[in-house]
Formats: structure tokens, sequence, C-alpha cells
């Protein structure tokens, strides 16, 4: 568990420091250190794996959430839970995102990994085996469940693409094979000038050039 803060430059998290060491040494199992928000960012992306539990303060944790979002994928792939001592609300990181309403963009990971997290929650909370059974949580088959939402949840995003793709075709392309039918450009000919003729534009748009008038010389 670390506790990620600013005390070097912010009294306030002096203090906040004081209080996770004074929690944490209620836990002899447990394994507590500290770490800057400029530091843990770094570490984030080269070893993030090195982290279990970050605790921290509300701002920092909007930073780092947002990082380690887009360190998995997106926030299309964060799951969020706000648990406390006996409620708890779990939702997708991104919010409603109404800017890509009715586009086929959004990505549907994020609300099948909340609902995942929220069953373990229920199974714990309330002791209800059946409810962590249907979450990917640890034990037999937890993981293999956990990749198979990912793969439900990226054909969803290929039937998604799918009809983003038919409606920016003309229609021709089948839901499911990710493919359109393209619009033939106009047919060019050669013409009598052996020049370049496009028969979609017609004669009378040509501009006609003016004729000469002919010059005689009598002797």
């Amino acid at each position: 568990m670390t506790c990620i803060d600013k005390a070097n430059v912010i009294g306030g998290f002096f203090y906040f420091r004081q209080i996770f060491d004074e929690v944490a040494g209620r836990h002899a199992d447990l394994t507590a250190n500290h770490m800057y928000v400029d530091a843990c960012a770094l570490n984030m992306v080269r070893r993030p794996w090195m982290f279990d539990v970050m605790v921290t303060e509300n701002m920092f944790g909007d930073i780092l959430s947002d990082l380690g979002a887009g360190l998995m994928g997106g926030m299309g792939m964060a799951p969020s839970a706000d648990i406390g001592e006996r409620h708890a609300v779990f939702q997708p990181c991104h919010g409603s995102a109404p800017d890509i309403v009715g586009r086929g963009l959004a990505n549907p990971t994020a609300t099948f990994l909340s609902a995942a997290m929220m069953l373990e929650w229920l199974g714990d909370q309330h002791g209800v085996p059946d409810c962590g059974r249907a979450g990917p949580g640890p034990g037999p088959g937890g993981h293999l469940r956990l990749r198979r939402r990912h793969a439900e949840a990226r054909g969803t995003r290929r039937l998604l693409g799918d009809r983003r793709d038919q409606r920016r075709g003309d229609g021709g392309g089948r839901l499911g094979q990710g493919r359109t039918r393209r619009r033939r450009p106009p047919e060019r000919t050669a013409g009598p000038d052996c020049g370049i003729r496009d028969p979609s534009r017609s004669s009378g748009s040509r501009r006609q050039q003016p004729s000469r008038p002919s010059t005689r010389i009598d002797d």
C-alpha cells in the first residue's frame, strides 16, 4: 500500500502522511510506503506492476486514475467503484460521454468490468457466493471469465464499428463483415480531341472557344 502525496511542498500532506502511518501501524501484515505524486506518475508509466493499492486525496486520485486508464487502453477500459462502509456505487470512469452519443464509438468494456466489481462486492458484503462467482474474482476460472468478458466487449465494439462504417458508406456492406461497398468514380473516356472527357459533365457546361475571323488577301 502506497501513500501518494506532495508532503515536501504542501504542508497539509504532511498531516495526511501522519494519518496514513498511524492507520497502517495497526495492521502488522501490511506493507506500507510513501511516494510523491510526480514520482508516482513516472513509475505508473515505467513500472505499473509495482503498485497494488494507492492512498491519496481527490485531486491526485483524479489525475492518476486518468493516467491509469490511458495506460490500459483508454477511459472506455477503466471501471470504478466508490465504496463506503455499507453502500457502494459502481460505474465506468468515463461518465456519460455526451460528445459521442449516437456515433457508435462508445467502448462497453468499462461498464462490464464495473458490473463485475459490483457483483464481487455484493458477494463479499452479503455473503452470497453466487455473486462472487458471477464476477471475475479470484479463484478457479476467475481470470478465464475476465478474458471472456474482454472478448465479448471487443466483439461488441467491432459490431458497433461495422454499423458506423455502414452509415459512412452507401449501405452495401453486410453487418458483421466490417466492409462496405465503395462508390465507383465516374468513368472517364477519351474524347475526340484526344483529351480526357468526363461524361457526367454536360456538353452545355463546357465553354466554347470564340472562333477567329478569317483574313482574306486579294492580289
